[in-house]
């Protein structure tokens, strides 16, 4: 099992499978819910309780990404993110904190495989732009060369699809909108220039409303004219929050 905090007494873990397990040493309850000694744990259980309830649904939203990505390891690396977020800034109530106070910036450039991300195996130049009047976000990637901009790392699998994404989300409510590219077959590495690529979220601001941007690469064997393409283990994969703020 894997530790993400203590204090107090109280040990929360994840296992291998995502679990969260809380354990504590024994001790009178009514103390541990209504003494002043006992304040900062109770509020790192409502933080913590939050992180663990957002990770699980950004899970959800991205979760054919989560699969690609193929990293055991992010339900515990998520929720301490969120956990920094929410502990960035003292919250009105600090047993009722709330994702949209804190520093959402805290976010971006969160790896879903640990083991690499976009920076490292995407070299080329992309940008997540938004309108002054807060209605419409651009995620763009102009044309680039595959044999110079993106990182090869095994030479089983010469192709590759990226995988921009804008999420607009309202955690609140629970309803988010995915805008990603039409599906095509993943290009060659080659000296080949791949077509700029375009996303335009529109959307009405609104309270709770988030935005999350993020782009993703996966490698492929075959691809031979009508031959099937086979995706790589998620080791070589990668997809990174790139831009994260609220609207």
């Amino acid at each position: 099992m894997a530790k993400l905090f203590s204090s107090g007494g109280i040990t929360i873990y994840t296992n291998k499978n995502g679990q969260v397990i809380t354990r504590a040493k024994p001790g009178p309850n009514k103390k541990m819910k209504t003494h002043p000694q006992y304040q900062m744990v109770r509020e790192n259980g409502a933080a913590f309780g939050t992180a663990s309830s957002i990770g699980a649904r950004i899970r959800c939203i991205f979760r054919s990404w989560v699969k690609i990505a193929g990293d055991p390891t992010i339900t515990n690396r998520l929720t301490k993110a969120l956990m920094q977020v929410l502990k960035s800034v003292h919250h009105a109530d600090s047993m009722k904190p709330k994702l949209a106070d804190g520093n959402l910036s805290l976010l971006e450039g969160f790896q879903f495989n640990e083991r690499t991300g976009i920076h490292r195996l995407f070299t080329g130049p992309y940008s997540v732009s938004v309108t002054q009047d807060n209605r419409q976000v651009r995620f763009f990637i102009p044309s680039f060369i595959p044999r110079t901009s993106v990182e090869h790392l095994n030479n089983n699998y010469p192709f590759f699809r990226l995988h921009p994404v804008i999420a607009v989300v309202n955690f609140e409510t629970s309803q988010h909108n995915i805008i990603t590219p039409e599906i095509t077959a993943p290009l060659a590495w080659d000296d080949t220039p791949a077509n700029a690529v375009e996303l335009i979220a529109d959307f009405e601001p609104a309270d709770g409303n988030f935005i999350i941007a993020a782009l993703g690469i996966e490698f492929f064997q075959g691809g031979c004219g009508k031959e099937p393409y086979y995706p790589s283990a998620g080791s070589q994969n990668a997809f990174t929050i790139i831009r994260s703020f609220k609207v």
